[in-house]
């Protein structure tokens, strides 16, 4: 049953039971009111009809005479405390009081008028109960048509139909929260739903890119235009590794984004941890003429192993990717109150302003060449960032072209996860 149905129906359950026990209220005080009335306008014919005779009346004449009224006689004495009451006197001075014995019924003329006035009380009613459904009516619309529209908006989200305003022509302030909520909502199932088709299109291109790679190569080795020689082999296992690498990348993205991803604290020895991640960079920084100058000014902090490992191995190795030959890459930690502090800076091509907003979006390249060359897949600083984040920490990158970039950290020393 529809909202706005089952409204009125309620209303006109409540009214005509209110106006049910309205009506016999008033038809029993009315009633009562005649009957009181009845019962002195008899009292009074009574009188009017003893009159001074009754004082000439033995007790039994006066007895029998009021009985035909229906009334009795009662000693006077006997009623005490009570006012308004109605006295005779027989031929020997007794006083007496009229007490009615039979039921107070009306005359025909007064009850002909108490069926009149309940036949207006029953007209009144029904007026009171048409017009209790009129506005019935239009309070049940009022209530129910935010709810409708808050209902089909819920459907079509159902649907798949995100990003749409949901209508709320309401004062209600709870309905409007209500409204505001879902519009939220549906705003930010269509964001997700297009970040991760574009998320869907970005992997299927950074796969597709190494597995077309192989297919050529293994095709022209079986079409003889290629020798599998030990450059071919290379080759090969070069697109195997960077293919390895990108499904490594996407898992590690999807663990942190799945909450899969629990954080083990640990006390760690900086010195030792920094030396034993800059090491395997050293053979290609020392190819190009970079060194890495460490400046460490904390010996113990208390930190996850791998994912600060791997924030300072993402940005270790993107700086001497886009350092050129004869740069130097300064890689310094402290404490800085109760953080720490990691920063990261090189004097390489350094990156544009209006990229540095897109840098740490997933699959996203500064230098789209550049990165096919270096190996780079576009995940390594949206890795760094969902590391950060779930450590409680900022990552923040300011930048000059041709110049410099440095990578600041902020990391809390005492994590509440």
């Amino acid at each position: 049953m529809k909202l706005r149905l089952r409204l009125q129906l309620t209303f006109a359950l409540y009214s005509l039971l209110i106006l049910s026990l309205l009506f016999l209220v008033l038809h029993l005080n009315i009633n009562t009111s005649f009957q009181a009335y009845g019962k002195r306008e008899r009292q009074q014919r009574v009188v009017e009809t003893l009159n001074l005779e009754s004082e000439k009346l033995t007790y039994d004449q006066l007895e029998t005479q009021v009985n035909k009224y229906g009334f009795s006689l009662q000693n006077t004495n006997t009623i005490n405390g009570k006012k308004n009451l109605v006295v005779v006197k027989d031929n020997k001075g007794t006083s007496y009081t009229l007490v009615q014995t039979t039921g107070q019924s009306l005359n025909s003329s007064e009850q002909l008028l108490l069926d009149t006035i309940d036949q207006l009380l029953l007209i009144l009613g029904i007026v009171f109960l048409l017009l209790s459904q009129i506005l019935a009516f239009f309070i049940s619309r009022k209530f129910s048509e935010p709810v409708e529209n808050i209902s089909k908006s819920i459907q079509e989200i159902k649907e798949g139909k995100f990003g749409k305003v949901v209508s709320c022509n309401s004062n209600i302030t709870e309905y409007k929260q209500l409204c505001d909520t879902l519009s939220k909502m549906s705003k930010q199932l269509e964001k997700n739903r297009n970040q991760s088709r574009r998320y869907n299109q970005d992997v299927q291109h950074e796969l597709r890119t190494p597995v077309t790679n192989l297919l050529a190569h293994l095709e022209a080795v079986q079409d003889g235009v290629f020798e599998m020689n030990d450059e071919m082999v290379k080759n090969l296992r070069d697109e195997v590794l960077r293919l390895t690498m990108i499904i490594d990348q996407i898992q590690n993205l999807e663990k942190i984004d799945d909450g899969r991803r629990v954080v083990k604290l640990e006390s760690i020895k900086v010195r030792p941890f920094l030396e034993a991640i800059v090491r395997p960079f050293l053979a290609s920084a020392m190819q190009n003429h970079i060194s890495i100058q460490t400046d460490i000014g904390v010996d113990d902090i208390i930190m996850d192993n791998n994912l600060f490992s791997t924030i300072i191995t993402n940005l270790l190795s993107n700086s001497i990717k886009y350092s050129g030959k004869g740069s130097e890459i300064k890689l310094s930690i402290r404490k800085e109150g109760s953080n720490i502090l990691l920063s990261i800076e090189d004097n390489g091509i350094g990156i544009e302003r209006d990229k540095l907003d897109k840098l740490f979006d997933r699959f996203y390249r500064v230098d789209s060449s550049r990165s096919r060359e270096t190996g780079g897949s576009g995940l390594g600083l949206s890795i760094t960032k969902a590391c950060v984040e779930l450590l409680n920490g900022s990552i923040d990158v300011n930048s000059i072209p041709g110049e410099k970039t440095s990578f600041v950290i902020i990391l809390p020393q005492k994590i509440n996860i």
